[in-house]
């Protein structure tokens, strides 16, 4: 870390290469305390409605092939649970982001290798 006094000495091209290196630094920060904040919810938004024309095709095809072997109460459980899983896999995609997201913190602050260290 630079001094002010070091920062002063530097020439204009090198202070405005540290101000853009830092500004970038901050900018990943602030995205990460989002991401671990759970904030970014747009991905869930996309994942779902790709989730639900997969299993509306998926659902017309296996009614239509079900129907003719099998009690239709079977088919209902079978989406349903196709249903409960993408919703399971869909929050444990977004709780394993947030994760990632903090141990990228606490690794950039320093003290993940002291958590680490002390549990030891």
């Amino acid at each position: 870390m630079l001094t002010k006094e070091q920062i002063a000495k530097l020439s204009v091209e090198d202070q405005e290469m540290l101000a853009k290196l830092e500004l970038a630094k901050f900018q990943k920060h602030q995205l990460l305390l989002k991401q671990a904040r759970g904030m970014n919810k747009s991905w869930r938004v996309i994942f779902a409605m790709t989730s639900a024309m997969i299993l509306t095709f998926a659902g017309i095809y296996f009614v239509l092939e079900i129907r003719k072997h099998s009690p239709p109460n079977l088919m209902l459980a079978m989406l349903g649970v196709v249903i409960l899983n993408f919703t399971a896999l869909s929050y444990t995609f977004g709780i394993n982001q947030r994760l990632d997201a903090l141990v990228e913190l606490l690794d950039e602050d320093g003290k993940l290798e002291n958590l680490t260290g002390q549990s030891k």
